[in-house]
């Protein structure tokens, strides 16, 4: 029988993801042969799955799963997340991929709803958090060295707290999002998006006065 399906995940999920195909698949399967009186296998081969590296593929990927049905003239909030990317959910962890959009929830939530009407013939265009230009990964690895003065992006984590956020700072400044940095670096993203706060809080510690517009 005819059927598609679109998953987007986490690489913390991803060892999961073939178990719960399988329940499912098999679920259904019993289902639907108790319900039509019939017997053996339902579904035909494996499902594929596909790495997700960047910002941009990420808004890309969102996009098309979330049109899939109004391409074929079914409602997004009813077969897909979509709703729940807007208005939350228990079921659905939509923070990662709306940080994409915006380092602030309500913000992101926007960008997100303008993004998914646009026509897929356009092309995988989408204003990144802050308004700014992707970053593509090996152009945010070096800054990463640069900004932090670390031979490897995984060393970033090892620096001291002030000099930590003051880096981290500066990376979310020059256009990196939170996701790229946590991915590259391997630091916590709560850590990533907090880093201008705590660089504040360190300041006013110091009796520094903070710099215009960063606090």
């Amino acid at each position: 029988m005819p059927f598609w399906s679109a998953w987007g995940g986490s690489r913390t999920t991803a060892a999961k993801i073939s178990l719960i195909i399988k329940k499912l698949t098999l679920s259904y399967s019993h289902w639907f042969n108790g319900k039509y009186d019939r017997s053996g296998y339902l579904f035909q081969g494996r499902f594929r799955s596909e790495p997700v590296e960047d910002d941009a593929y990420l808004a890309a990927v969102l996009r098309y799963i979330h049109n899939n049905p109004v391409e074929v003239g079914k409602d997004a909030g009813r077969w897909t997340s979509y709703d729940s990317y807007l208005e939350g959910s228990a079921l659905v962890d939509a923070d990662l991929a709306l940080a994409v959009y915006s380092d602030s929830p309500e913000k992101a939530r926007a960008l997100f709803r303008e993004h998914m009407a646009q026509c897929p013939e356009d092309g995988p265009k989408v204003r990144l958090a802050g308004g700014r230009e992707h970053v593509s990964d090996s152009d945010a690895a070096e800054m990463i060295k640069h900004v932090g003065g670390v031979p490897s992006c995984s060393k970033l984590g090892g620096l001291d707290r002030e000099r930590l956020n003051q880096a981290l700072a500066g990376l979310k400044d020059a256009g990196l999002s939170v996701r790229q940095i946590a991915r590259l670096t391997g630091i916590n993203r709560g850590v990533v998006q907090k880093a201008r706060e705590q660089q504040c809080v360190a300041k006013r510690g110091n009796g520094q006065p903070p710099s215009r517009g960063s606090c």
